[in-house]
């Protein structure tokens, strides 16, 4: 008796773990009867889903669903979204300097502020806040998104950057200096990329087409693009703009002009890249940190335009059109 009920017991077992996976069964005989798995929009409250597919037999899942960020909300005079109604809390612990010749104040930096957050309030003491100093949020790990109002005419060098948690960056639309767009942040003419979104999990950027300069420490310290590729509008990269952007493996460089200091140091995953004929201008120390980079010129000859310490690194480099 006690051997029939081991038995029955087994197979009870055997069946559990087993289960009725799609293979299995007589119904669906390996066959996947496909069911769409609706695609949501994004709004600016909630994430939106790609389309998916599973089973409808077995559940398992055919086409996985993927998550689409949710939009920016968009203001104008204030910080109350036009398309959904939500009001952005003004951030309070922030530090703050009074120009006095203005009559205006500049954000200088979180100060005692805890918000992941961060939304620069539009007047500080009924005073307007017109400007972000240099190095206000610099390095700061913490910080995911930042709101910047109408009021903002003036970004300083290096304000953000190394924020590497930061995931959106969001500009009033009657803002008349800069803008934004898929988080990141650019003059109001597109014409200059001056921060990228460091926190976006993308491998690959698409910049806007009108970009013609990609701002020093634009990249900087960006730990998830693997392949950059420039349009032909793109003439000016900037000091450090990619900086220890380690897992980036491609790039192409477009027609690019002008090339500043340490644009690509310490990115170690890139092997290898072409620089263009249309280069004039190379800074020094450029790839210097890229193990194992081989460089492919175009030009004949290392033109007068480039500093004598280009080529930190000695690394292999190949003349003239292959």
């Amino acid at each position: 008796m006690k051997k029939l009920l081991l038995v029955l017991i087994s197979a009870i077992f055997l069946l559990t773990i087993v289960g009725c996976g799609c293979e299995d069964t007589v119904v669906c005989n390996g066959e996947h009867v496909e069911e769409i798995l609706s695609a949501k929009a994004p709004t600016c409250k909630e994430d939106g889903l790609t389309e998916g597919k599973k089973c409808a037999i077995c559940d398992d899942i055919i086409v996985m669903q993927e998550i689409i960020p949710r939009l920016s909300h968009t203001y104008e005079d204030d910080y109350e979204c036009i398309v959904c109604g939500e009001v952005a809390k003004e951030s309070e612990g922030l530090d703050f300097e009074l120009d006095t010749k203005t009559n205006t104040y500049t954000f200088v930096g979180v100060g005692e502020c805890t918000d992941k957050k961060i939304v620069i309030p539009i007047k500080y003491n009924d005073i307007d806040v017109t400007k972000i100093k240099a190095f206000a949020l610099y390095n700061n790990e913490a910080i995911e998104e930042l709101t910047i109002s109408k009021n903002i005419t003036l970004i300083e060098d290096y304000a953000l950057s190394n924020c590497t948690s930061l995931k959106r960056i969001t500009v009033s639309t009657k803002n008349e200096a800069f803008k934004s767009a898929d988080g990141s942040l650019y003059t109001k003419d597109g014409k200059k990329l001056l921060q990228y979104a460091l926190g976006k999990a993308e491998a690959s950027v698409k910049l806007l087409d009108t970009v013609e300069e990609i701002g020093s420490c634009a990249f900087a310290g960006n730990q998830y693009l693997k392949k950059i590729s420039f349009g032909d509008n793109v003439k000016t990269i900037g000091v450090s703009a990619f900086v220890n952007c380690h897992y980036i493996e491609s790039v192409s460089l477009g027609k690019v002009e002008k090339i500043g200091d340490n644009a690509f140091y310490g990115c170690a995953a890139l092997t290898e890249i072409t620089i263009p004929e249309t280069v004039t201008e190379m800074g020094q120390g450029v790839f210097y940190g890229c193990v194992g980079l081989n460089v492919s010129c175009e030009a004949q000859e290392k033109p007068s335009g480039w500093s004598e310490y280009w080529n930190d690194g000695n690394f292999p480099v190949i003349w003239g059109k292959q």
